[in-house]
């Protein structure tokens, strides 16, 4: 996938050629074999970070028009592969821990070997008062991570309802950890030609996090409306 090629397409689009080449706020690196690898494939991928904010609306919109103009252009399939990252939750098969749990344990660490002076019976009465509220910790924090499990679903629903109306191929990916880490893993994973984020600007935090992560080139999204 010619970035330049993509970005001269773009700038048709809009109407604003320079506009277009602005939308590059990352490089990506200069690996020729791995270009070189991506021409000769038959699928060409891109990675689009999508939570489903009206920049990351608008990150996916530019997603899908980029993969219809370059379906067009190169008889290749393209695949966008969106990327949720939940963020501050831990994956349902690794040890649950939140602050509130963290908070807790500590506090009975505390009790335990910081309260010598404390009786035998005050001490017991404590600890099953803390037990009490660890348990409910948990049901809390277990609450809550299920219903962000149900927004991404939601979330993730949409971008394949947005991709059906492109008539679009699209695959989704629900991550949990730093987005910029995050996106970076799927397009090195997917081998993606280029990342496109909800970014205007390459001062941003997340691309300034994926600067010397990410395997492929990194697209914002315009400060103005495009037409399609």
């Amino acid at each position: 996938m010619n970035i330049k090629a993509t970005l001269a397409r773009l700038g048709c689009t809009m109407a604003d050629t320079r506009a277009a080449r602005d939308l590059l706020l990352l490089p990506g690196p200069d690996r020729v074999e791995s270009s070189q690898a991506a021409e000769a494939s038959d699928t060409i991928n891109i990675v689009v970070g999508y939570s489903g904010s009206q920049n990351s609306q608008a990150a996916l919109d530019l997603t899908l028009l980029i993969a219809y103009q370059t379906r067009l252009a190169t008889r290749k399939r393209v695949v966008v592969q969106t990327v949720y990252v939940l963020e501050g939750i831990y994956h349902p098969q690794k040890p649950l821990l939140s602050t509130a749990v963290g908070n807790a344990i500590s506090a009975q660490r505390d009790l335990e070997w910081g309260t010598a002076t404390a009786t035998v019976s005050e001490r017991r009465t404590d600890k099953s008062a803390l037990a009490r509220r660890h348990t409910v910790n948990c049901v809390d924090v277990r609450a809550a991570q299920l219903q962000c499990f149900e927004e991404a679903d939601r979330v993730l629903w949409q971008a394949r309802t947005f991709a059906t109306e492109w008539r679009g191929s699209l695959n989704t990916h629900l991550r949990f950890g730093s987005p910029a880490i995050e996106l970076s893993k799927v397009a090195q994973q997917e081998e993606a030609s280029i990342a496109i984020v909800g970014c205007h600007s390459s001062e941003h935090d997340l691309v300034r996090q994926m600067k010397d992560i990410c395997s492929c080139p990194v697209l914002g999204i315009p400060t103005k409306k495009f037409e399609h």
